[in-house]
């Protein structure tokens, strides 16, 4: 049943519903959510959550659908017996695992912060060392991203960089999409970059920061220019021809540890060889003592004799050659081996010199 009342205390019309359900207790729906309704009323008194576990087991029996069986269904779903104990601790066991994961998170948080205390960084700076790099890149500082979202952090668009960049700048455009061509991808535009971290990871945005391979690489520049404040360039002679002789006594000793390596490697693979070739001589000569016998085990008369002898007089002559072959193997294989392990010849180049510069200064 459904009444409307409108009251006219104002200027405007005010609507209100009043609904009425009639129970009809021969009708099995009602019958059903009769049951349904009570059984929820019962379970938001039980403490923790155990009343997610019921509730839980009702949702399953009325997505069935309403049946003969479903008042029966409830009924059973609400005894569990003496499992309810168990049920209840093991839902207040995970309830303590949440709250030591909160703990675990406001750790994390104190750690956060004691780490910006110690590293004092500032956003803006990185920003504004970006736009010096820029500029000693021979490009244009950033832009701000015009009509920019409200609370979200100030976003900005990257200037036009050589090609040589453009393996930095990958890291700094949209996902590559599964069957896009690899120089269409390319061609895309590179996405807005900001300085702050965002509530909300959505891939519109790239946050820079002191590790990002483009922050790294513009941070190189600074370097560079330190270097050639402090007359690097023209010390580095002078430090090649103090270092030069160490190298060349470091260089020598590795070499003839080298050679020593590779001579005793030549050495043990010959030595191996050898034995290979002896015991195949020993088996040939084995195998040609034994023909004399296999010969005198043909009669003359039987069929086919004459080949068979023919054949071991053929396999006596190739053993006998291969005998020669192996005694000349013995002499010259073995040296073989060990002239592939020989060094002919060792060179030293000098290709650079590198300087190495701590990281943060004590």
């Amino acid at each position: 049943m459904n009444s409307t009342v409108t009251s006219r205390a104002g200027l405007l019309p005010e609507l209100v519903s009043v609904w009425v359900y009639f129970f009809y207790q021969q009708r099995e729906e009602d019958r059903v959510l009769d049951v349904v309704v009570r059984k929820v009323q019962t379970i938001q008194k039980e403490p923790g959550s155990l009343s997610a576990v019921f509730m839980e087991r009702y949702t399953e029996i009325l997505d069935r659908g309403i049946a003969p069986t479903s008042e029966a269904e409830l009924e059973e779903a609400s005894q569990i017996g003496g499992r309810r104990e168990i049920v209840r601790e093991e839902l207040e066991s995970e309830r303590s695992d949440i709250q030591k994961l909160k703990r675990e998170i406001d750790e994390a948080g104190g750690i956060l912060d004691r780490s910006r205390k110690a590293l004092e960084f500032d956003p803006g700076l990185l920003r504004e060392t970006v736009d010096a790099a820029l500029v000693l890149a021979g490009a244009d500082p950033l832009k701000p991203l015009a009509g920019d979202r409200g609370n979200a952090p100030a976003a900005y668009l990257l200037p036009d960089l050589p090609e040589s960049w453009q393996g930095t700048l990958d890291t700094l455009r949209p996902p590559r999409g599964k069957e896009e061509p690899f120089w269409d991808w390319r061609k895309r535009p590179l996405l807005p970059v900001v300085f702050e971290a965002m509530d909300r990871l959505d891939g519109s945005r790239v946050h820079l920061h002191l590790q990002h391979p483009f922050v790294q690489r513009l941070l190189s520049r600074f370097l560079a220019q330190g270097y050639g404040a402090h007359d690097l360039h023209a010390s580095a002679p002078k430090d090649f021809a103090a270092l030069w002789p160490h190298v060349e006594a470091e260089a020598e000793a590795l070499a003839h540890e080298a050679e020593r390596k590779l001579a005793e490697r030549g050495a043990t693979e010959s030595e191996a060889l050898r034995g290979i070739l002896r015991n195949q001589r020993s088996a040939i000569q084995k195998a040609i003592g034994k023909l004399p016998q296999l010969t005198l085990a043909f009669s003359p008369t039987a069929p086919k004799a004459r080949e068979q002898i023919r054949q071991i007089e053929q396999d006596r002559d190739y053993m006998e050659g291969r005998l020669i072959d192996i005694d000349r193997e013995i002499e010259t294989e073995p040296a073989a081996i060990q002239d592939l392990y020989r060094v002919v010849l060792t060179r030293r180049e000098p290709v650079g010199m590198v300087y190495l510069w701590p990281a943060v200064r004590g």
